[in-house]
């Protein structure tokens, strides 16, 4: 959320390219995770309850700096596409959208989003601070007694979860996919969709890949149905029964 306001500001407040609105939202992604690490080190907090309460502070503060750039009478940012002055804020597309039967929002975001993946599965995996890391999610009072610092390791943990989160959410508004309603009273649902891949993915960065793909690929068929036959929610119900299942 917070990720995915910064680089709206970068784009509209300070006419940012899409390099420095990514790096706009991986700092302010990496900041709010970083606040929820603090919270849960030194004073408990739970990381969800904290997130969940940051996400409103994020969408509240993104409607009223974005108001202030807005012509009167409009609630929703301008398509980047359609104007001079932001068109170098979109991710290039490097020719990918001819792989896709010319859909324009396919492009650099792909990319972006499995070198992350990747990165995060090296972390995880062939680094030296991987065991630290693990051992303090699976039990930080077990890692504390082993001598590892716990604290700093649930903070650097929620810091690099914001951090991508953060660009993983302005990779949505920076392929110009959609566009931010400055009315907006609801958090968007991308994150929540992203814990159900994340899980059915097996908790692999790999694996995430893959559950990611398959998770939007059957939202974004429910939206096509025919709504006469079928409900608004149908896509949901399948990817929760598959998920329990």
């Amino acid at each position: 959320m917070a990720g995915a306001c910064a680089a709206l500001f970068g784009v509209f407040g300070l006419h940012w390219n899409w390099v420095g609105c990514l790096f706009l939202a991986a700092a302010a992604g990496a900041l709010f995770g970083v606040i929820s690490g603090l919270l849960k080190a030194y004073c408990n907090v739970n990381e969800v309850i904290s997130g969940i309460m940051l996400n409103w502070i994020a969408l509240y503060t993104t409607n009223m700096i974005l108001s202030k750039y807005l012509s009167p009478g409009r609630k929703d940012t301008p398509e980047l596409a359609s104007s001079t002055d932001y068109s170098s804020s979109i991710l290039p597309n490097l020719g990918l959208n001819k792989l896709f039967n010319g859909n324009k929002y396919v492009g650099l975001g792909i990319i972006i989003a499995i070198v992350f993946a990747f990165a995060v599965w090296i972390l995880l995996s062939k680094t030296k601070s991987r065991y630290e890391l693990k051992a303090t999610g699976f039990n930080k009072n077990a890692a504390k007694y082993a001598g590892m610092a716990e604290k700093r390791n649930i903070v650097i943990t929620l810091g690099i979860g914001g951090l991508i989160a953060g660009i993983g959410a302005s990779l949505l508004f920076l392929t110009d996919f959609t566009q931010w309603d400055c009315n907006q009273t609801s958090v968007p649902a991308m994150g929540f969709n992203g814990i159900a891949a994340a899980f059915l993915g097996g908790l692999n960065p790999i694996g995430a890949i893959f559950s990611s793909y398959f998770i939007q690929h059957i939202t974004d068929g429910g939206s096509n149905l025919d709504l006469s036959m079928y409900c608004a929610q149908i896509s949901d119900l399948i990817s929760a029964i598959i998920i329990y299942v």
